[in-house]
């Protein structure tokens, strides 16, 4: 029963991935260039927007499991409560902008948003109660009306049909929600109760709220100082790199129990093995994905050939995002995992100021030459990452994880200049390398 619930939750994220998919390419051939950047610039907002809870839903993860079931309908009522009158505050600010400024985005921020932070309520309930089944299933018909409104609406409306798509997708995954979860109602306000939930669920708020920052900071900056068009370009192969960063994710999530129970067996090497196998998986994919990404640019969506070069800049650091991401889980593992905040307050600060710092020697943004940069920054997190773990808990990749890095890096950068030919030729002579050594990798795993 358990393994099929971890089944269906997996394959209903993968589900969800492919909507998503599919609901970018209906949008980026219905709207114009200008329109897609405004509507990445919505949804972006809309993310950070969410940050305003300050952990009152992370609060669940710590509270429901040990709760009774009338507790759990307390915390959700309170929750509920505390949640519609911050975000209805939120909501009416954004309203003041729209009678102020005129401009569309403001209005239907206003409209969406009080919806779009209440459907995160029974979302993360399902979650902490374990309740994965119907979580996945409120996951799946929420995207799939997402997509589907998105493809009437933005057909005949343009871009207000797609900012009404949103809203009707929140709408319908809120409600949908409360009645997985057997409903919800308003309780008493005291802001005992607010300062309770906060506390409780602060830390993981925390990092969730450093990570948004280092994730996609520079796209929220980038949304308010480019062209639309332009901005455009930079956020869809962002969406595509997404995709890609979804393999190693899933792939790590997958052993973060097992590194739980039994952290003892996962030495050092055997982190390094594990990191040079899932970055030569991903770099594989990485390869594949701009190939499919040139031919279907340059065939159907010919608009948007700037975002390969992008996502090929980009795609150099998920290398770094899949050695952050094994951290994680040690560190959680060994109850260490303050270690990992004061990192990513650094890396905060780093894309922060970095980000600040290119706009102020260089007002005129070109997006290649930002991408490159945005990668400098990335990079310099990484060594840093690196050398704090090495100095203060002596662990460090070894020697080979690091040309392996380099090896990856290099081919990537000149990619591009391969004839397509000889691309192809390269992909199916490293494929063979893998298969020889697979074998090789997990009978050394095994032994470890």
């Amino acid at each position: 029963m358990v393994l099929k619930t971890i089944t269906f939750y997996t394959f209903s994220n993968y589900i969800n991935i492919f909507l998503s998919f599919v609901q970018g390419f209906f949008l980026v051939k219905i709207l114009s260039l200008s329109q897609m950047g405004e509507f990445s610039q919505f949804k972006i907002i809309l993310n950070y927007l969410l940050l305003f809870n300050l952990g009152l839903t992370n609060s669940f993860f710590i509270l429901l499991p040990k709760s009774s079931p009338d507790e759990r309908k307390i915390f959700k009522n309170q929750i509920f409560t505390i949640n519609t009158i911050i975000f209805i505050i939120v909501s009416f600010l954004f309203l003041s902008f729209f009678l102020i400024y005129k401009k569309e985005i403001f209005l239907f921020i206003f409209l969406v948003l009080l919806f779009y932070s209440s459907k995160e309520i029974p979302s993360y309930y399902l979650r902490s109660v374990g309740d994965f089944s119907k979580y996945s299933v409120n996951l799946i018909l929420s995207q799939t009306v997402l997509l589907l409104s998105t493809i009437f609406l933005a057909s005949l409306f343009g871009l207000k049909g797609a900012y009404f798509s949103y809203l009707f997708y929140s709408i319908f995954s809120f409600f949908f929600g409360i009645f997985l979860i057997k409903g919800i109602r308003f309780s008493n306000f005291n802001i005992e109760n607010f300062t309770f939930f906060i506390k409780k669920g602060f830390n993981i708020y925390f990092v969730g709220f450093l990570n948004q920052i280092i994730s996609n900071f520079e796209r929220l900056f980038l949304s308010f100082i480019l062209m639309k068009e332009t901005f455009a370009i930079y956020s869809t192969a962002v969406f595509f790199l997404s995709f890609v960063q979804m393999l190693p994710v899933s792939i790590i999530q997958f052993f973060l129990p097992d590194f739980v129970k039994n952290i003892e067996v996962y030495s050092q090497k055997k982190i390094n093995i594990f990191f040079i196998v899932i970055s030569t998986i991903t770099f594989f994919l990485i390869i594949l994905s701009y190939l499919f990404l040139k031919i279907i640019t340059g065939s159907i969506l010919q608009n948007y050939i700037g975002s390969v070069k992008i996502f090929l800049i980009l795609s150099i650091t998920i290398f770094y995002d899949i050695f952050f991401y094994l951290m994680f889980n040690k560190l959680l593992s060994l109850e260490k995992l303050k270690y990992y905040n004061y990192i990513q307050i650094a890396g905060s600060f780093i894309v922060f100021l970095g980000v600040l710092l290119f706009y102020l020697i260089k007002r005129d943004v070109d997006i290649v030459e930002f991408s490159y940069y945005f990668l400098i920054l990335k990079t310099l997190y990484f060594f840093i990452w690196v050398m704090f773990l090495k100095v203060f808990l002596n662990m460090s990749l070894n020697f080979l994880s690091f040309i392996m890095i380099f090896l990856y890096t290099f081919i990537i950068i000149i990619f591009e200049k391969i004839n397509l030919y000889l691309s192809f030729g390269l992909i199916l002579f490293f494929s063979a390398i893998l298969i020889f050594s697979v074998k090789k990798l997990t009978l050394l795993m095994k032994e470890e």
